[in-house]
């Protein structure tokens, strides 16, 4: 179980971002946006082109961590920190000096391999906060609280909710900064313009 924790950490690691951001000619995209690896900043960063095959490429790492140690004959709690263990990597990779992404998208692949109807509805309600306040850092840190109800209600164990309750509790904690900036008013609102789209209050500069 253990190798298969490791590789699940190796496998979330894989800095998609970062790769997709040099190939399309921004060396460090650390250096630009919001600082972080992920499609959010992809996509403000470089448009949708470029955020695509990040978004789906993250998600897929959060999933073949639980696959991993499936195959390996890991139960649910298992499985799920498998999951963990590949958000872990996409946030803290070991190929970047242990700086990455918040570890949304690879979280909702991990849900969506423990549970679709979960990933399901932390995926809609995403889109619905998205849609209706503009905020990506607020869809980020609610989706996985309907989600972790979901599971609830549909028998998980509570090994696996403790297990799916850490890696929400990691997003929600990644964002602590766009928490902040929700509180003072102050944070940058999305838009689906693409490439350098992020509305922020007048005179403040734009976070992602």
């Amino acid at each position: 179980m253990l190798v298969a924790l490791v590789a699940a950490y190796g496998v979330g690691s894989i800095p998609s971002g970062f790769l997709v951001a040099r190939r399309a000619g921004v060396e460090d995209i650390r250096q630009h946006g919001s600082g972080n690896i992920g499609a959010t900043n992809i996509l403000r960063t470089l448009g949708w082109r470029a955020a695509l095959p990040v978004l789906l490429f993250d998600a897929l790492k959060g999933a073949i961590g639980v696959l991993l140690l499936r195959l390996v004959g890991g139960g649910p709690e298992w499985q799920a920190l498998g999951g963990i263990a590949a958000m872990a990597g996409h946030i803290w990779p070991f190929t970047l000096g242990f700086h990455g992404g918040r570890g949304v998208a690879t979280g909702i692949g991990v849900l969506a391999a423990l549970d679709p109807l979960a990933a399901l509805v932390a995926t809609l309600t995403f889109v619905l906060v998205v849609a209706t306040s503009r905020f990506v850092s607020l869809g980020s840190i609610t989706a996985g609280i309907p989600a972790v109800i979901v599971l609830v209600l549909r028998g998980a164990s509570p090994g696996e909710l403790a297990v799916v309750s850490v890696g929400v509790a990691a997003i929600i904690w990644r964002h602590g900064p766009n928490i902040q900036r929700l509180r003072a008013g102050t944070e940058s609102r999305f838009s689906l313009r693409g490439k350098g789209a992020s509305t922020p209050p007048a005179g403040q500069p734009v976070h992602h």
